[in-house]
């Protein structure tokens, strides 16, 4: 066994010192003489034409390359010289390499080696400092520190401008100082107000960017942009044409314009993404399945395209990408739209739009039944927060129409991406379709409960309070103007502390209100036009508070989750009112007088007339609350003065509150 392992090993060693053997049996063909090291001036070039570079003496290995990197080192005052390394690498095709080394000595200059002229005229530089321009030497020197103070001699901004410049040359090893000066008439004066600008463009909304910073000697500069703002830099800006006025120290000042893109004008791919009455819609996310390829995406909300990206490499075919939408789930869905489907499955009206047959069917069972109305209801009612079975936005080809056919589901319709053949490619347009919305109502408008229209207020939600056997009763009526009223919706929010103990309704279905907290929130329709009386509460409510903790006044108020409407049978949408309850042809309740000393009384009431009457102090105490007959006194002799508030009603009579003022 010991000596078949040797026998295996033995090859590889023999391999291996062959192979080296071979190697040390081939010399190297590469020669070469490195530059020698070599002193300059400080300020002077020492880039290779100056220094030299390394010649190849002997090669037959191919093609050679040369490379090489530098080590800077700060000299100080007892070298008084920089040193720079420079190391090269030489290589030929062989893969054979020669390396090298040559020292550069960089001599600093004395404080008497400069040439401060006592007057110039120059052209303003733009590719360099005006002292460095006047110098011929950087201002970053080793053994000299070199500052100065300029002060303007001629009386206006006009070319040429003459400025005196006042030197400090002071010597870093002696510390020792020269002062000089100089008379400078400066031409291309506007040179001066050269910056450095960093612009962040391809904006889609207000992420754009202007960053000056200054490259001229005159400072400090002062800023006034077009826009109000007093800095070198905007953040945050808009896409747009901004200009800014910039002021040296002399009071002298130049205009600097800059334009920052938008990402419609310079994107590659892009379209419009809109209903089908062309209100623009703005997606939440888009997904790319090429996502690395992409540079910026954005959905605007300003002009031009809806999307819009960039892309690194223009590759032509199939670019797939989907938007997606969650947000915005209430917007453009109203009872309205229950109103159009309940017509539709009562067969008074069916739809014939293919894109509205696709919108109601919101429990995707491709029909359309009252399964979907209480889909629909329940998101109106604030009992759901989203559709269960669908999305609340879909996103179709623009030429959906000519794909679709019976046997063909929805998916081949779906917008999936573009095929691209050359770009840009701009007309990448999107059907976007919001489920619920029969009546094309979305809009766009930020917020959903703002009113959809602009006829006048006639019917109205009407509320009535009535304290009976120590329990406060909410009786809510619908008030109809018109006699068509096919639906309505609301949100009516009581006053925080008065509580809700129990409900009922003779005229609602239950699923048509939802009562969470304080807060009542209506969907009424049937697809029917409203058969309701103005006297007969629509909701009655039982309240855990008495009426003494809780004011007449604003009792009541709209919400603002959904919008507070009506509709009529001519499809005309109606803002809904909000008032007292007062029953047509009711008697004016007036207590008298006002101001009051010892007694009140009721203004033209009989004997046969009872009210209810609740009167307390501003500090909520109750004094009387009680059932009195019209023509009786009421007795406030005892009364300190002071301002007093008052509830009334009576059967047949307008409820009333009020403040009377005792002297």
């Amino acid at each position: 066994m010991r000596n078949l392992i040797m026998l295996l090993f033995l090859p590889l060693s023999i391999w291996a010192v062959d192979k080296k053997n071979s190697n040390s049996l081939s010399p190297q063909t590469l020669s070469v003489q490195c530059p020698p090291n070599i002193t300059v001036q400080e300020g002077a070039k020492y880039d290779t034409s100056v220094t030299g570079f390394p010649v190849v003496l002997s090669n037959s290995g191919g093609a050679v390359t040369i490379t090489y990197i530098e080590i800077f080192s700060n000299g100080n005052c007892a070298n008084g010289s920089d040193l720079v390394n420079r190391n090269f690498t030489i290589r030929n095709a062989l893969g054979e390499i020669e390396r090298c080394s040559q020292s550069i000595f960089i001599r600093h200059l004395r404080p008497d080696q400069l040439r401060i002229p006592t007057d110039t005229t120059i052209e303003y530089p733009k590719d360099k400092k005006l002292a460095e321009a006047i110098l011929r030497y950087p201002l970053s020197l080793g053994s000299i520190e070199v500052t100065f103070i300029d002060t303007k001699v001629s009386n206006l901004c006009n070319i040429p401008v003459r400025v005196k410049r006042d030197w400090s040359i002071r010597d870093k090893c002696s510390n020792t100082v020269i002062k000089k000066s100089t008379n400078i008439t400066l031409m291309a004066y506007q040179n001066s107000f050269e910056h450095t600008k960093s612009v962040v463009g391809d904006v889609c909304f207000s992420e754009g960017e202007i960053v000056l910073t200054s490259k001229g000697e005159f400072g400090p500069y002062t800023y006034l942009w077009n826009n109000g703002a007093t800095t070198n830099a905007l953040y945050g800006i808009p896409a747009g044409n901004y200009s800014v006025v910039v002021t040296d120290a002399f009071k002298c000042n130049n205009l600097i314009s800059i334009s920052v893109t938008s990402i419609a004008e310079t994107a590659d791919v892009g379209g419009l993404i809109s209903t089908a009455n062309n209100y623009r819609v703005n997606p939440d996310s888009i997904y790319i399945s090429d996502v690395d390829n992409v540079t910026k995406f954005c959905s605007s909300s300003n002009g031009g395209l809806h999307y819009a990206f960039k892309v690194r490499s223009k590759k032509t075919g199939m670019i797939d990408y989907r938007f997606v939408k969650r947000s915005q789930v209430l917007d453009g869905v109203s009872t309205k739209d229950i109103v159009v489907i309940q017509k539709h499955i009562l067969g008074k009206q069916k739809l014939t739009d293919t894109l509205r047959y696709f919108a109601a069917d919101v429990n995707r069972n491709f029909n359309v039944t009252s399964s979907d109305i209480a889909e629909i209801r329940k998101l109106i009612l604030g009992i759901k927060d989203t559709f269960t079975d669908v999305y609340p936005w879909y996103f179709f080809r623009p030429d959906w129409k000519s794909v679709i056919t019976k046997n063909n589901s929805y998916e081949s319709i779906y917008f999936k991406g573009l095929n691209i053949t050359n770009y840009p490619r701009l007309n990448g347009d999107v059907l976007a379709v919001k489920m619920g919305d029969m009546d094309l109502s979305y809009n766009n408008s930020l917020q959903n409960t703002s009113s959809r229209s602009s006829l006048q207020t006639s019917s109205s939600i009407q509320y009535l309070l009535e304290y009976k056997n120590n329990e406060t009763i909410l009786k809510i009526f619908l008030n109809q103007e018109e006699k068509n009223i096919e639906g309505f919706q609301c949100e009516l929010q009581l006053k925080s502390d008065c509580k809700i103990k129990s409900v009922s309704s003779t005229l609602l279905e239950s699923d048509q209100y939802c009562i969470q907290g304080n807060t009542i929130s209506l969907s009424v329709s049937t697809g029917e036009v409203l058969n309701f009386e103005d006297s007969v509460p629509f909701l009655i409510l039982h309240l855990e508070n008495n009426i003494h903790s809780c004011e007449v006044e604003d009792f009541l108020s709209f919400g603002q989750r959904i919008s507070n409407e009506y509709y009529t049978e001519s499809g005309e949408i109606f803002e809904l009112g909000l008032k007292l309850f007062q029953p047509r042809n009711s008697t004016f309740l007036q207590l008298v007088p006002n101001p009051f000393q010892d007694y009140l009384s009721f203004l033209e009431l009989s004997e046969a007339d009872f009210l209810n009457v609740i009167i307390y102090n501003s500090n909520g105490v109750v004094l009387i609350n009680q059932q009195i007959s019209g023509n009786e006194k009421l007795d406030c002799a005892n009364w300190p003065a002071g301002i007093y508030y008052y509830y009334i009603h009576g059967s047949g009579s307008k409820l009333q509150n009020g403040s009377l003022i005792k002297f």
